[in-house]
């Protein structure tokens, strides 16, 4: 094999896959999601029902933190034997969102080295959002033009970001990577623009991750269906970066991903994914190398 066969190889075994398949309300996409989810974790689905049960009882909202895929994979499932789906629902726009970042997260990583090692974590009801959104995080990266990377061993003891990317041959950032539960809609609670800041503010007030070692940026995510949640996100981090974005020189942005829910497009739902970013003006490693935009 060619040196250039080999570096193709690689970059094809690294970068996201495009499904041409359209996700459609199904129960063939309810099946493929059940048995991704058991691929990927090495549990049984259905061993995991009577926990969803228990918490149930409780409140949707503990069964949701409990179990958030095997919660979201049965409401939806309720939902298709009523013959009825209204996205507008909180509930079922929630499970939908849940369920299909978690199957494009298979359809586009599945291949990767590394995949294995880091999709195992969704079967830790703490870790489903944050691995789910770390690959939709990373798919947004690479859009953008960007190399991505995933870190997955640990060194030394010190503290490990989540990927890495290139914004440049010569350049290397570091991401890390948060999905507060805060900051996740549950019907149990109801979330101030003041609790959003004070998440905000204890998230990069006490990341330890993105240091001069590794400078890079702060990515947190955001699910919640009330837009007005991730603009207080967005505005806490940029208040943060304006106080004290001096005395943290190697954060070179913060980086909001609001996944407010799903919407139809003719016969299928796609995901809705947006990334705000607030650049910090304050960095000390030269020029700023955080775009707002896609590159050309």
């Amino acid at each position: 094999m060619t040196i250039d066969a080999q570096i193709a190889r690689s970059n094809s075994e690294c970068t996201p896959r495009r499904s041409q398949d359209k996700w459609q309300f199904d129960e063939g996409m309810l099946e493929e999601l059940e048995r991704g989810f058991e691929c990927s974790t090495g549990l049984s689905f259905q061993t995991l029902i009577p926990k969803l049960e228990r918490h149930r009882r409780a409140s949707v909202g503990a069964a949701m933190e409990a179990t958030p895929f095997v919660w979201a994979l049965q409401h939806l499932r309720a939902a298709h034997s009523r013959k009825f789906i209204n996205l507008d629902d909180a509930l079922i726009n929630t499970a939908l969102t849940r369920a299909m970042m978690f199957g494009q997260m298979i359809r586009a990583w599945k291949h990767h080295p590394r995949f294995e090692a880091i999709a195992k974590e969704v079967s830790h009801p703490a870790s489903f959002n944050h691995t789910t959104g770390l690959f939709a995080f990373a798919e947004y990266l690479f859009d953008a033009g960007n190399r991505i990377a995933f870190s997955v061993e640990n060194v030394d003891g010190k503290p490990k970001p989540d990927l890495y990317f290139r914004p440049s041959v010569d350049q290397r950032l570091f991401v890390e990577f948060k999905a507060p539960k805060v900051l996740t809609w549950n019907p149990d609670t109801n979330l101030t623009s003041l609790a959003v800041e004070k998440k905000v503010r204890e998230l990069l007030g006490t990341s330890r991750q993105i240091n001069r070692r590794n400078p890079g940026v702060i990515a947190i995510m955001v699910n919640h269906p009330h837009p007005g949640v991730a603009r207080s996100a967005l505005a806490a981090s940029m208040k943060f970066l304006k106080n004290c974005g001096r005395r943290r020189g190697s954060l070179a942005a913060v980086c909001i991903m609001n996944c407010a829910g799903v919407t139809r497009v003719g016969p299928s739902i796609g995901i809705n994914c947006e990334v705000e970013v607030g650049l910090n003006e304050f960095w000390e490693h030269g020029d700023n190398p955080v775009f707002t935009t896609k590159k050309a």
